[in-house]
């Protein structure tokens, strides 16, 4: 079952907006964390598929809770390692969680297997919990990308118009699109501007 789309209006009315963060506020938290799960994915070789579900189950939490009372990294490491079982391409929770904290803090050294450590672990798998009822163990996911593939080909796009629609798509996470519309219309949107930005020339019998 496809989870629910939001509206721009019910996604800007969110849980956070009661604690005082902005809607401003809030998409740049949710941007920045976006980025950082989509870093972590491809530092721990994650497949597009599984770092994408990653990041829309985030969005989807902070669609029903405050940023300002649920920790961010928390949930992104959650996150990881919850998509990660989900699509079949299972991480160590080691090696999540070195990833996530050596790109949250790049001044420190990695993290050892210490007190921090087992404390780090401990808070994940109990928040894996939290996330499973925020969710309402709905863990479907689907993406644009898949659509995407299909329609360059029945256009018989340049690989620079691949290239950048795929850019396109990743770059639009960082955003709640995923939240908003279906993955269909935003693999559309993101060849349409893409061709755009190119000069490729769609034919005009091509239905968008």
């Amino acid at each position: 079952l496809r989870p629910a789309l939001y509206t721009k209006k019910k996604l800007e009315e969110s849980p956070s907006r009661q604690d005082g963060i902005s809607w401003e506020r809030e998409c740049d938290l949710r941007r920045r964390v976006a980025g950082l799960i989509q870093e972590a994915g491809m530092r721990l070789e994650l497949p597009c598929q599984a770092i994408c579900t990653a990041v829309h189950y985030f969005h989807r939490i902070f669609a029903k809770l405050s940023m300002a009372k649920i920790p961010l990294m928390l949930t992104a490491q959650t996150c990881l390692f919850l998509a990660s079982k989900v699509e079949e391409n299972s991480r160590r929770m080691r090696d999540i969680l070195n990833v996530t904290y050596r790109l949250e803090h790049p001044e420190r050294e990695p993290l050892q297997v210490t007190n921090e450590y087992w404390q780090m672990k401990e808070a994940v798998v109990r928040h894996e919990q939290l996330v499973l009822r925020v969710l309402e163990f709905n863990l479907t996911s689907r993406h644009p990308h898949h659509y995407v593939l299909h329609f360059l080909k029945d256009l018989q796009a340049t690989e620079e118009l691949a290239t950048l629609s795929w850019s396109l798509l990743n770059d639009s996470y960082r955003s709640t699109l995923c939240l908003q519309h279906k993955p269909e219309a935003i693999a559309c949107s993101a060849i349409y501007i893409a061709a755009e930005f190119i000069n490729f020339q769609i034919q005009r019998d091509e239905e968008w």
